[in-house]
């Protein structure tokens, strides 16, 4: 009960937060926004505002998930992150805003773990992963992103995303056995709804075997 009090008056905090910076929409007010938003995150996670900017997005999830957080807690965090991202994006700070972008979509992410639902969240998501600069970070990030994409049952989005890894060098074959194998186990119904038949599937997989397999 006491954890779940905690995690509540958290979920409150960023809830908080966000409402304020949402209200600062002036160019001049974006610098207290994004001062605003590094603070409630430093006390969201607990650490301090210059450690939080300096963490890779791996290992700021494999704090959050030794904090157990609620899904709840995720979406919020995720959501501050988010404008965060947005706030930088209007600034033209590209590498700093894809970073944050990074973090808010595995916050997202792990908000869908927590709850079992791979799709609610997709418009979000999908906008962190559009509004990235692609392999700048960790490739554990973008195998993660392949896994959600895959689960979510998006194959065509998941095709393009792994033979994208697979251009910039960071794709493993492993990857891509994972990926097709999946796809070969769903029934030919469900890959004609999700836009990949079966033919196509197959024909992808000897394209991606073909231009990026490691013999």
């Amino acid at each position: 009960m006491i954890h779940r009090d905690y995690i509540m008056r958290l979920v409150d905090l960023c809830a908080k937060a966000l409402a304020r910076v949402m209200n600062m929409p002036q160019p001049q007010e974006q610098q207290q926004a994004l001062e605003d938003i590094r603070s409630t995150l430093a006390q969201a996670v607990s650490v301090s505002p210059d450690l939080l900017d300096s963490m890779t997005e791996m290992d700021l999830i494999t704090l959050l998930r030794k904090s157990e957080w609620t899904a709840e807690l995720f979406d919020s965090v995720g959501e501050l992150l988010l404008q965060q991202g947005r706030i930088l994006k209007s600034e033209n700070k590209e590498m700093e805003a894809a970073r944050v972008f990074r973090k808010a979509w595995l916050c997202f992410y792990e908000a869908s773990l927590n709850v079992g639902d791979f799709q609610s969240r997709s418009e979000k998501m999908d906008f962190c992963i559009t509004h990235d600069i692609l392999y700048a970070g960790n490739p554990g990030y973008y195998q993660t992103v392949l896994e959600w994409l895959t689960r979510a049952g998006r194959y065509e989005k998941g095709e393009d995303w792994l033979f994208d890894m697979a251009e910039a060098g960071i794709a493993a074959d492993s990857d891509a056995e994972k990926f097709f194998g999946w796809l070969k186990l769903m029934p030919d119904d469900v890959l004609e709804k999700s836009g990949m038949p079966r033919d196509e599937v197959i024909s992808s997989q000897e394209t991606y075997d073909r231009k990026f397999k490691r013999v």
